[in-house]
């Protein structure tokens, strides 16, 4: 959540690759749907999540080597 506050994750790329993702879509049934979602989902928290525990790694890193 704190990430998201700072960094806008509702840019035109990710609007754009939402609007290809609902046309290929168009006409599945909300099952269907899920099926495609959810991997999708799961892949995008599994990328914030690594992102993040990088960037903890970093900034002790950087602690650490200011000291």
């Amino acid at each position: 959540e704190a990430y998201t506050e700072c960094n806008n994750t509702d840019t035109a790329q990710i609007k754009s690759a939402y609007r290809s993702l609902y046309q290929a879509m168009n006409g599945k049934t909300l099952d269907e749907m899920d099926t495609i979602l959810y991997p999708i989902c799961t892949l995008c928290r599994e990328h914030e999540l690594s992102g993040f525990i990088t960037g903890i790694k970093l900034a002790l890193r950087l602690a650490q080597e200011l000291k």
